[in-house]
């Protein structure tokens, strides 16, 4: 209860002192984005212009559990991101070289764990631990229209991404459920990644394809710091492709006040295929959308990006390689492979002439996987984000959404041998707020309402109410 206490405190405290200094701000545009830590003696502008960026990112937030689910308590977890970012072009002139890497410390308990639910209502939510998250090596070519990337790599990052869903913090908004909970460890994302090799052509303007082989379980159990992963006949491999067809309405100069950690998302902790029904499972991985892959010069000297205003499709689809254990009629086999297929839709509905950067965005995202071997064989998620609420603040967002997990009938009928039940779905809807306050801060509250969390009959609908900060070190 202190400690509980003492945390709202400090988000108090945090929020009363970072709003304070809006007043007389300058225009965003015309400023150079700020971190708490400073310029360093203008040691960090000097880096960035050599191609080297340093990042350190505090993610936290307290959740609670007001009503139902399996128990009403509250839990404080964060995550520290420090990343590394080097151009190698800008370095040691190597051209179209960039290396990446991220380290991660996680801390705190997981609070599905006492609401029940099934998708994750954090997606930072984990097990305790330092690890090497990312590391990999990009070589582009042919005037950035091909790209190769090797290492330790999180798939969410490239993806099954929608850029609009990234204000939310349930974990189905950003990795769908069927493709987040496939596999016997899920795939390649947060918070355990995997040995990949990537592939990426731009085939013209509009369109883009990219392809990725990944090891097949991504497990940190052997290995506090993830470095254990290879791709090896016993374990299988993940082979996924997706399209992506965009088109670009307009483009607009915007400050970059958003920090590189909050530039993609986290998918969170989601129960792996070995979960028990009325049972927590071992650990399992989903999570994350990264920064952009290449950083130009231009855009790290002078602190701004394009912001597209723009229309997306993508259509994916994902097998493994292993064979997988299922049940039918009572009777233990053998199946091979699992698949997936998925489809993205996000469109910039309208924007304000006067203000470009106001305006709102909406998204779509179907998904199936194979109901022999994982539990989720559908998902439906959907949403609205409308940018550009209040003036004095940098970047404003709000937005409604509603995530759908469908329970596989031969997941719920092997359930029934045992005379346990299930629901069939699980749903969950979310109203989010986040503010950057500043350009090193920002404060989000979110409450999510969860219609048959876990599937379990037995629970009462779950109403969830959480907080997050984030502050750029």
């Amino acid at each position: 209860m202190l400690k509980r206490k003492l945390s709202y405190i400090i988000f108090f405290f945090i929020f009363l002192f970072t709003t304070s200094i809006i007043k007389g701000q300058v225009s965003p545009e015309v400023q150079a984005p700020k971190k708490l830590t400073g310029n360093w003696n203008g040691i960090r502008t000097t880096l960035v212009n050599n191609g080297v960026n340093i990042e350190t990112i505090y993610t936290g937030e307290i959740v609670s559990n007001l009503s139902g689910g399996i128990s009403n308590r509250s839990e404080y977890l964060d995550v520290i991101d420090l990343m590394l970012d080097v151009n190698l072009d800008d370095l040691i002139h190597w051209k179209g070289a960039n290396f990446y890497t991220d380290i991660l410390g996680i801390h705190g308990k997981n609070p599905s764990d006492y609401i029940g639910d099934f998708q994750g209502v954090s997606n930072i939510a984990a097990s305790n631990s330092w690890k090497i998250y990312e590391i990999w090596m990009q070589q582009n070519l042919w005037e950035n229209k091909f790209s190769v990337l090797m290492g330790m790599y999180d798939l969410n990052s490239e993806f099954d991404v929608l850029e609009s869903a990234g204000l939310f913090i349930n974990s189905s908004f950003g990795m769908g459920a069927e493709f987040a909970q496939s596999g016997k460890n899920g795939p390649s994302t947060f918070p355990a990644t995997a040995m990949t090799f990537r592939i990426k052509t731009q085939i013209n303007e509009h369109f883009c394809f990219q392809t990725a082989i990944l090891d097949g379980v991504p497990d940190d159990a052997k290995n506090s710091w993830g470095l254990n992963s290879i791709i090896n006949k016993q374990e299988g491999a993940l082979l996924t492709s997706e399209i992506i067809f965009t088109t670009e309405n307009k483009t607009v100069k915007r400050f970059q006040n958003q920090s590189r950690r909050k530039r993609y998302l986290r998918r969170g902790l989601r129960f792996n295929k070995n979960r028990k029904f009325l049972g927590r499972s071992n650990q399992s991985n989903r999570r994350s959308r990264k920064p952009g892959r290449r950083y130009n010069k231009q855009n790290r000297a002078l602190f701004n990006t394009t912001k597209q205003v723009y229309s997306k499709i993508a259509i994916g689809g994902w097998y493994y390689t292993s064979d997988f254990n299922y049940i039918e009629s009572g009777n233990l086999a053998l199946y091979q492979g699992s698949w997936g297929i998925y489809g993205l839709w996000e469109k910039t509905v309208f924007t304000k002439k006067e203000k470009i950067q106001q305006g709102l965005s909406l998204f779509l995202r179907l998904g199936i996987s194979d109901r022999h071997i994982n539990q989720v064989d559908t998902y439906c998620g959907s949403g609205l984000v409308y940018s550009g609420i209040f003036s004095k603040l940098y970047q404003d967002q709000i937005g409604l959404a509603v995530a759908a997990a469908h329970n596989s009938d031969n997941f719920k009928s092997n359930l029934l041998i045992n005379g346990e039940t299930l629901d069939s779905w699980e749903i969950n809807f979310e109203l989010s707020y986040r503010a950057e306050i500043n350009e090193w801060c920002s404060i989000q509250p979110d409450v999510q309402y969860i219609f048959n969390p876990g599937f379990n009959p037995t629970l009462k609908n779950a109403v969830v109410f959480g907080t997050r900060l984030e502050i750029c070190f």
